[in-house]
């Protein structure tokens, strides 16, 4: 990726409130990502799954997911962007003062920042809307196999950096489901 440019990743999660379900449940995770003074104008979305035991470790899971993509496209600036307030909280606070069950998403987090200068930030719900619709179709989405990675982005023809790049990685405990850069 050119190092001049400035990536915005929007993230979000979708899954039924804490307490209305079993403890280890299914989330689906959402991330926009816009690239700043690319021209034309450049993104990607990607669908993933994971499972969790709260909404907050959901949207953790969600921002750590679009770190390591950051890390993996060798970005040197990232801006995240969550609608989740709490989230936001945990990260000021530290990994230190953190709840414990999210210390160790902190830790891989804080752990991705080596490469990359990351900032994060509150939005609100309704600037967060594509993150948030790609969340949701990833918890709607029945149990797939491999992951689908596509380029749409007409300026790449057959020499997309962002796609070859993405399929080298592993994942962990997250279910790719797919990644389309347009």
């Amino acid at each position: 990726m050119e190092e001049h440019q400035q990536a915005l990743f929007y993230t979000d999660a979708a899954l039924p409130p804490d307490g209305f379900s079993d403890a280890n449940r299914r989330a689906g995770l959402g991330i926009f990502v816009c690239f700043a003074g690319f021209q034309p104008s450049k993104s990607i979305y990607i669908r993933a799954r994971r499972r969790v035991n709260s909404v907050l470790m959901a949207e953790l899971a969600a921002l750590v997911l679009a770190a390591k993509v950051a890390e993996t496209l060798e970005l040197r600036n990232a801006t995240f962007y969550t609608d989740c307030r709490d989230l936001v909280l945990q990260l000021q606070k530290g990994e230190a003062q953190a709840f414990w069950s999210l210390r160790p998403l902190i830790s891989q987090f804080l752990c991705l920042q080596d490469r990359c200068v990351f900032k994060v930030g509150k939005i609100n719900r309704q600037e967060n809307e594509i993150a948030h619709c790609l969340a949701m179709q990833a918890k709607a989405m029945s149990n797939h196999t491999l992951p689908s990675f596509s380029c749409h982005f007409l300026n790449h023809g057959i020499a997309c950096d962002a796609i070859p790049a993405l399929q080298d990685v592993t994942w962990g405990p997250v279910d790719l489901i797919d990644v389309i850069c347009f």
